[in-house]
């Protein structure tokens, strides 16, 4: 039984067996882990998320909010359940762009082993 070292919740090294983590590629690692993170906060968000009103009908540009005077940068929808970023907001650019980048991700890895399993190209 292969042991390996790693830090605890306390701070110590505590020895993790080897066969609990599991040996997957770093394709896996890269898009499992942002998206275990937006599931956390996903369920989180409900809990930490102060309870607003929806915002007034002034700063609505069809499905988009847009206020740079309210602080939040999530708002409830203007329809429906749930939340929309706030796009006043300097912060609300950065975080579309990792959500974008997280769909992205997955995509971008097929395609780039796609081309290296077919191997060089002009051999018959």
């Amino acid at each position: 039984m292969p042991l390996s070292t790693g830090v605890g919740t306390t701070g110590f090294f505590v020895p993790i067996r080897a066969e609990i983590m599991p040996n997957w590629p770093i394709q896996v690692w890269i898009i499992l882990i942002p998206v275990l993170l937006l599931g956390i906060v996903s369920v989180l968000l409900p809990f930490v998320a102060p309870r607003n009103k929806r915002p007034d009908d002034e700063h609505w540009h069809g499905f988009f909010y847009s206020n740079p005077n309210d602080p939040a940068l999530l708002v409830p929808k203007r329809y429906g359940i749930g939340y929309t970023l706030n796009f006043g907001n300097r912060w609300s650019w950065p975080l579309l762009f990792l959500v974008l980048l997280m769909a992205a991700l997955p995509v971008l890895l097929a395609l780039t082993n796609m081309h290296a399993l077919r191997g060089p190209r002009g051999h018959t």
